[in-house]
């Protein structure tokens, strides 16, 4: 299964901090998800095949208990922006809490977290509302690892949630996030025959479930279980008719290549008994240029069912799309203007 990891580093933002209170400072590693290739580095010693986690306004929702004398909740949002990670996250030193969280901090407008009576037990977070198609990575967090500073090596452990309050200027954590739904990656392009004659600029891609529009999905963190640090259930109150969801805009439009790929990232609710991954439908949004440069046809449409998935989580699929017309020896065809896209399995 892939995960997500943070590791910390300090940035220098102690918005609300407190007299007493230290800034736990973070910056966040992705590990690829399975069948995914690309560019991974690392700090020396850090473990290979992650890479650095640098979507501008990406955040990650956190939610503390601590050893006080009773149980609570402190969330706070850590979001990365300007090439740099910002914790508003407020730590005490000698103070002992479980973090718990999930990626990005609004993956849902409709959710509740109830921590275990039992501070050291773990909590339960219900999602409701969840889209079943969604163009953020949903991710949950399944470990932590405290440092005095930001070069330590990294050492996560999947169920070990807890962290140390230290002195200040000495609070980092490194944190390992779990996918929550499988991957598609579209790779766009046009076909070589018909790049000859029209220019193809992609305007929007979208995503839906046919079956599905609404999910309402509970997970249980447990402290302490290494083998299923998380626990997903079985999701309920499931609502159909799904709606499209944005993967991708692009206001005056890319440009598709033969040479080169449009690449947009989608994700879908993985759960199998749902068939969410078998009923998904694509709609692409482009205008039709000639080869002078003129607007042929403006925002024209295509419809495709995609291919039948059933993938698990952090899993993915990869599918190469093509435009190009149906008939490209009839030239008069209203299909050149108009063309429909090919969808490949990789």
């Amino acid at each position: 299964m892939a995960v997500f990891v943070a590791a910390c580093s300090g940035d220098g933002d102690e918005r609300g901090a407190v007299d007493n209170d230290d800034v736990l400072q973070l910056l966040a590693y992705r590990e690829l998800m399975s069948d995914e290739t690309g560019q991974t580095t690392t700090r020396a010693g850090e473990l290979s095949g992650y890479s650095l986690c640098t979507d501008a306004n990406t955040t990650i929702a956190i939610y503390m208990t601590n050893n006080d004398e009773s149980v609570e909740f402190l969330p706070s949002v850590v979001y990365y922006a300007n090439d740099t990670w910002h914790s508003q996250v407020n730590v005490k030193s000698q103070r002992q809490y479980y973090i718990y969280g999930f990626m990005p901090a609004n993956v849902s407008s409709d959710y509740s977290i109830e921590p275990n009576s039992d501070y050291s037990a773990g909590a339960t977070i219900q999602f409701k509302s969840l889209s079943p198609v969604s163009k953020d990575d949903f991710c949950v967090l399944t470990g932590v690892q405290g440092m005095a500073s930001d070069n330590e090596a990294l050492n996560l452990q999947s169920g070990n949630f807890s962290y140390t309050g230290r002195s200040k200027g000495e609070n980092y954590a490194n944190l390992m996030f779990e996918h929550a739904y499988a991957g598609i990656l579209f790779k766009m392009k046009i076909g070589s025959k018909y790049e000859e004659l029209r220019t193809i600029k992609l305007k929007e891609v979208l995503l839906r479930s046919r079956t599905v529009y609404q999910v309402s999905w509970s997970l249980r963190f447990n402290p302490g279980n290494t083998a299923q640090p998380v626990s997903f259930f079985n999701p309920d109150n499931i609502a159909f008719a799904g709606e499209y969801v944005s993967l991708y805009t692009s206001e005056t439009g890319d440009e598709l290549k033969t040479d080169k790929t449009v690449d947009v990232w989608g994700y879908y609710f993985p759960v199998s008994q749902y068939n969410v991954g078998r009923n998904l439908q694509l709609r692409c949004v482009y205008d039709v240029y000639d080869k002078k440069g003129n607007l042929i046809r403006e925002n024209s449409v295509a419809d495709n069912v995609l291919p039948q998935f059933s993938h698990g989580r952090g899993q993915m699929a990869t599918l190469t799309l093509t435009v190009e017309p149906t008939y490209l020896y009839v030239l008069s065809d209203p299909d050149l203007d108009n063309p429909t896209i090919k969808v490949s399995e990789n």
